[in-house]
């Protein structure tokens, strides 16, 4: 039941977004995940967060303010090779990714830093097709995942 609300507070949270197709919210197995495309969410080869991708970290970490939330944020790149710029590939690119919004949420005040994790998974987990460019887009994201404590 904790799930279907969150996930419900989510989209209602995000609904903007959600319609655009910019976030998806799914709810399966107890567990909340909440999916954002890194195009929109960081500049190319950078782990910076853009000022919209503020904007929903901190609706994100209201919607799910409760202690008794476990949440992993997880990055995830496409294979193109990272070149020059402050990362020596894409896991470290994707860890980078991961730690922008893990700080974020912390620093909203509403997530606990005890029960936040940042996972790299770089381009070794894609959902599309690296082969078109449609394809690496959607490799591109970021996913939260909120799980709750037994």
């Amino acid at each position: 039941m904790r799930a279907e609300l969150d996930a419900l507070r989510l989209r209602n949270a995000l609904d903007r977004e959600v319609a655009e197709g910019l976030v998806k919210v799914e709810q399966t197995d107890g567990k909340v995940f909440v999916s954002l495309g890194a195009g929109g969410s960081f500049p190319s080869g950078s782990d910076d967060l853009t000022p919209d991708a503020r904007a929903v970290m901190a609706r994100i970490a209201e919607a799910t303010r409760n202690p008794e939330r476990t949440i992993t944020v997880t990055g995830h790149t496409d294979n193109v090779p990272v070149s020059g710029g402050a990362f020596r590939d894409n896991i470290a690119l994707a860890a980078g990714r991961a730690a922008s919004v893990v700080r974020e949420l912390v620093a909203s005040g509403s997530v606990d830093p005890g029960r936040i994790t940042a996972v790299s998974r770089g381009e070794f987990d894609p959902v599309a097709d690296n082969a078109t460019e449609e394809g690496r887009a959607q490799n591109r994201r970021i996913e939260i995942e909120i799980s709750y404590k037994d």
